[in-house]
């Protein structure tokens, strides 16, 4: 074939045209549905579309990028009855193939014996077989120690209604999700450094219902305004912050009492639909167990959001009230689609302020924050659409990158402070004391030596630090003369400055009282 005849018209026969030399079959048939338009070019990142890891990825824990996974649940006893059935295949754990169910007219030669399947390629796809522990420990679990070195993490659930998003989440008594498994290692891990280091943990749970944001733990509390703080990034004004928390379990019972307040309703789809976006979010303040005059303090952020789903109102049949917040979800859920489509192209302009919970996130999706998407979708065909759309945002989702930085705050304690510093110095050093008092082994058990490698290890660490305490006590004394001295020093300068003013007060006084007196009275009174 001459090579003018390459883009020649396709036979009347209705064969397809025949393809340019070095192209194969499966780059024919798979180059617009591997991509999103928002990809640019098929260069460096099309590798790793195809399961190959790039330097960065998300797919390691700690990487730049957004971890992004999909999971796909069952099909549901009415969706079986109505005749559905699965049209999504995972393989290799990586890979989601997608197919479509619509069927092509017997004129249209051009897609006539086209494949109709769809591949995307994630760090994680998960079976509708997995449970939720597998889901935790492939996606979540990295994050912990994280959290704990004052890093912020986010782990969010998006996809359609009934995906499955609140049994990720959430789960049930029988096989509980990632918030509470989270929460159990999160806590689990803070016991076993609580010998070395002081944690202060608190948590908030809030949601936004109709582009309203309200305070789960105070139902009784007016809705709340969004801030964007300097240092700690976007926050909610008045939120309860309930500080204290020893467990997972304490957390659980204010989630489990904040769901009862969240709003929940029975549509078309889903018997128990969540009407809005609920956000747990769990504060972790850890610094030195050592007593100094200043503190160094990690503070991390973990947030476990449970979107609300994508709705359609021929699917739901919703009327009333419940159309207005699927229209109120959806608008919400467009947002933050503008905005992983804006993050994935590397725009300038990101629409955060379109929606509430875009500017709640926009430190989770473009800022800093190690962040981790869980798409959920359903396999039934009659939700084709639905899942289409949520496999092509997670798939632009990968692209994103976000930049954790760790939360560090200096705390300069006061004076008046010394004395507790001095006392928390002298209960560790009682509490040391306690472990070198260790009591002989008695003669019948017939040990012949202790262990003093252990005794002398002991000792040793209670002579350093009780040169540490000495260097502290003098430390504190010499800054308590410096701050007498200094306190001295202000109350000189303010003597001097009342003195300087009741001078020039005096002057000017001097200077009226010369300009009323007559010049005579003046030289009698200068001699």
């Amino acid at each position: 074939m001459r090579p003018h005849d390459a883009h020649a018209p396709p036979p009347p026969s209705g064969l397809p045209p025949p393809r340019p030399p070095g192209h194969g079959q499966e780059r024919n048939r798979f180059p617009s549905k591997v991509r999103s338009l928002s990809e640019g070019p098929a260069d460096g990142r099309a590798s790793r579309e195809l399961g190959e890891e790039e330097e960065g990825s998300s797919a390691k824990p700690g990487g730049h990028n957004i971890l992004v996974a999909v999971r796909s649940r069952a099909l549901l006893p009415q969706e079986r009855s109505a005749g559905g059935h699965a049209i999504i295949t995972i393989c290799n754990g990586t890979t989601v193939i997608l197919e479509d169910p619509h069927t092509t007219a017997a004129d249209d030669y051009l897609r006539l014996n086209k494949s109709k399947e769809r591949r995307y390629h994630f760090d994680q796809a998960l079976e509708e077989t997995a449970q939720n522990l597998e889901v935790y420990e492939r996606t979540t679990r990295f994050l912990i120690p994280s959290v704990i070195q004052g890093f912020n993490a986010t782990v969010f659930a998006y996809g359609a209604t009934s995906a499955g998003k609140t049994h990720t989440m959430l789960g049930y008594p029988g096989e509980p999700g990632i918030m509470l498994l989270t929460l159990r290692d999160l806590f689990s891990e803070v016991a076993n450094q609580k010998s070395s280091l002081h944690f202060e943990i608190k948590c908030s749970f809030l949601e936004v219902y109709n582009e309203n944001v309200r305070d789960l733990l105070r139902p009784d509390s007016d809705f709340l305004d969004i801030r964007e703080d300097p240092v700690k990034g976007m926050c909610v004004a008045g939120i309860s912050e309930v500080g204290g928390l020893e467990s997972a379990e304490e957390i659980m019972a204010l989630l489990h009492q904040g769901n009862k307040n969240r709003t929940t309703e029975a549509t078309g789809a889903n018997v128990t639909s969540s009407r809005s976006h609920a956000v747990l979010q769990v504060m972790v303040h850890q610094r030195d167990r050592t007593a100094d005059i200043v503190a160094h303090v990690n503070l991390g952020k973990l947030s476990m959001i449970d979107l609300a789903g994508s709705e359609r109102a021929s699917q739901t049949n919703n009327k009333g009230m419940r159309m207005i917040e699927g229209a109120n979800i959806n608008r919400s859920l467009l947002a933050l689609g503008n905005c992983i489509t804006a993050l994935s192209s590397a725009v300038a302009f990101v629409p955060y302020r379109d929606s509430k919970m875009t500017r709640l996130l926009k430190d989770s999706l473009g800022g800093n924050c190690r962040t981790v998407m869980i798409a959920n979708v359903s396999p039934c065909h009659i939700n084709y659409e639905d899942t289409h759309n949520t496999l092509k945002y997670a798939n632009r989702a990968k692209n994103i990158k976000t930049k954790a930085v760790r939360n560090v705050a200096q705390v300069n304690y006061h004076v008046s402070k010394y004395t507790e510093i001095i006392k928390d110095l002298r209960s560790e050093i009682q509490e040391l004391k306690a472990k070198l008092a260790v009591p002989e082994a008695p003669p019948d058990l017939g040990e012949e030596e202790l262990d003093t490698t252990q005794s002398v290890k002991w000792k040793h660490e209670l002579m350093q630090n009780f040169e540490e305490r000495v260097r502290i006590k003098r430390r504190l004394i010499d800054l308590a003369h410096e701050t007498k001295n200094q306190m001295v020093q202000k109350s000189h300068a303010q003597v001097g400055i009342s003195q300087w003013e009741s001078g020039r007060q005096a002057q000017l006084d001097g200077d009226l009282d010369g300009q009323r007196t007559p010049p005579n009275i003046r030289e009698l009174q200068a001699q």
